[in-house]
C-alpha cells in the first residue's frame, strides 16, 4: 500500500502537465492507474493463492472453492476502488506539485 501511494505521488510529481483536471487528464490518469493497479491485482491474486496452497489439503480445497466463488465479485470491486483512490492520489499530488 505504501509502495502504491509513493508510486502514484511520484507519477503526480513527474506528470504535472499530464494529470490535470480536464477530461483528457483524468482519462490519462485512469488509464495509467488501471495499468499499475492491474499489476498489483495480479500480485494480490498470487499472494492469496500461495497462502491458500500452504494450508492442509482438506482446508485448502474449501478455501480455493470459497475464493473462486468470491473472485468475480470481490476483485472487480477492489480494482475499481483502487483505481478511484490511487487516481485521486495522482491527480491531487500533480495539483499540489503544480502549485509549488
Amino acid at each position: 500500500m505504501i509502495w502504491n501511494i509513493g508510486l502514484h505521488i511520484i507519477a503526480g510529481l513527474f506528470g504535472t502537465k499530464i494529470f490535470v483536471w480536464t477530461v483528457t487528464g483524468i482519462l490519462t490518469c485512469v488509464a495509467i492507474t488501471c495499468f499499475v493497479q492491474s499489476i498489483d491485482m495480479l500480485r494480490i491474486y498470487r499472494t492469496t493463492m500461495t497462502r491458500i496452497n500452504q494450508q492442509p489439503p482438506h482446508i485448502k480445497d474449501e478455501q480455493i472453492k470459497a475464493f473462486k466463488q468470491r473472485l468475480p465479485i470481490a476483485f472487480p470491486q477492489l480494482f475499481i476502488m483502487k483505481v478511484i483512490g490511487y487516481g485521486l492520489v495522482t491527480l491531487i499530488s500533480a495539483s499540489v506539485f503544480r502549485a509549488m
